[in-house]
């Protein structure tokens, strides 16, 4: 009587739960997960001029899971995933925050937690998710999730997604509250905190057949939290298009700002821009050669208006090489103390697909200020990345990654050296 009572509680759990799978693909709760681990070594030498940084070197060990709950509730998905993170080892490189052998515990939390509900009939696509959740566009150097940090950005509203079945336009709209909580990465990859609660919205139009490539045209609108920013909108208007042509691959992204940077009268509005352009090529079957243009504009300090671009919500790591020592602003890395010098990196990127399960990429980059006072070198310095990434099983993978940035005479921040080992599972 006790086998069969068990053997009934047995079937009646796995009923209401499934482990892994794809949403929808049962009557239960699909359930998955994964872990990262990623050791992080560094060493920077003493930086010169106004606000220099000293030299040090540090170890850090970073951990982060997350739990991915997922089912179909009729015309609705539930989607829900808690994450747990924290790090111990030495102080951050050149941060006084916290002393030496520090360990974090960023608690367990709610990372996302949205519905998803289909108005689309006969394969039409009409969606609309409410709660919170990541976002991520074009090449993410405006909006992303950023994966490479332990905590991750989430945003907090809707989205509505809609596209015909056939056609080759489709469109979405968001409007959302920043949930960007974390301030213990290094570096600040993530512009939010808890105090400020900034509201960000936009609208992506698509389409699929423009000069044989894909097309998005865009507008995004950040209202600063007005305890923070009284007055401060910053709108972003552009473009990202997208061609692949037989072995060729072609990408180019184009954005201007504009709008008030406060409430009082006559005070400086916005009217930076950027542009990204890259190419590359796939040769011999298993590599691949691509040359990669950023800029992102400076100011100067001769006109009323702000003239330097601002960076939104974008994913950092490796947007401007893999040391990460460079906002998109450019900001700090040259000894006269302004911030606001703008970049523009050159970068060469090759890659290899040794084989189904390993593949190697290197990388140099050339930095320069686009925005430097009279007397005052913009050489920003140049940088070489070499990564390699090895699949052991479908659920097991390995990252190995070291960054050299050699920086010019007149930097805050000196020579620094980036290693890191990242253990991935899935489960």
């Amino acid at each position: 009587l006790i086998g069969a009572r068990l053997t009934a509680l047995e079937n009646a759990f796995h009923e209401h739960v499934t482990d892994g799978g794809d949403m929808g693909s049962g009557t239960g709760v699909n359930i998955s997960g994964d872990l990262r681990v990623r050791a992080e070594f560094n060493d920077v030498d003493a930086g010169v001029g106004v606000g220099a940084l000293a030299a040090g070197s540090d170890e850090m060990i970073w951990h982060r899971t997350r739990i991915d709950m997922e089912k179909a509730v009729g015309d609705a998905d539930v989607y829900v995933q808690l994450q747990h993170s924290g790090r111990f080892g030495d102080n951050p490189a050149n941060t006084v925050a916290n002393a030496a052998g520090v360990f974090v515990d960023n608690a367990t939390n709610l990372h996302q937690v949205y519905t998803n509900v289909h108005f689309g009939e006969d394969g039409n696509t009409r969606d609309l998710q409410v709660g919170r959740f990541e976002m991520a566009y074009g090449d993410e150097t405006l909006i992303g999730p950023v994966g490479w940090s332990n905590v991750g950005r989430t945003f907090d509203g809707l989205r509505y997604t809609s596209r015909e079945a056939g056609d080759d336009f489709g469109w979405d709209l968001f409007y959302t509250n920043l949930t960007d909580d974390d301030g213990t990465l290094v570096p600040a990859l993530n512009p939010g905190t808890a105090v400020s609660d900034d509201t960000f919205m936009g609208l992506n139009l698509t389409w699929d057949e423009v000069l044989d490539g894909g097309l998005n045209v865009f507008y995004y609108k950040r209202n600063a939290d007005a305890t923070v920013a009284a007055g401060d909108r910053l709108n972003t208007l552009g473009f990202n298009w997208n061609r692949r042509d037989d072995d060729w691959n072609y990408y180019v992204q184009y954005a201007q700002q504009s709008g008030d940077t406060s409430n009082t009268a006559g005070a400086p509005e916005y009217d930076g821009d950027m542009m990204r352009a890259t190419v590359s090529y796939d040769y011999d079957e298993d590599k691949s050669i691509a040359l990669d243009y950023h800029t992102y504009s400076g100011d100067d300090g001769t006109s009323a208006d702000f003239e330097g671009f601002r960076p939104l919500y974008q994913t950092g790591h490796g947007i401007l090489g893999l040391a990460d020592v460079f906002s998109q602003d450019g900001s700090d890395q040259n000894a006269d103390g302004i911030k606001e010098s703008g970049i523009q990196d050159i970068s060469l990127h090759f890659k290899w697909n040794q084989d189904q399960d390993s593949s190697w990429g290197l990388a140099y980059h050339m930095f320069t200020a686009n925005e430097m006072p009279a007397g005052f070198d913009d050489d920003f310095g140049d940088e070489i990345d070499l990564t390699y990434s090895y699949q052991y099983s479908d659920d097991v993978g390995f990252d190995f990654g070291y960054a050299a940035y050699s920086a010019p005479s007149n930097a805050v921040i000196g020579d620094y050296n980036f290693g890191w080992i990242t253990t991935n599972v899935k489960f």
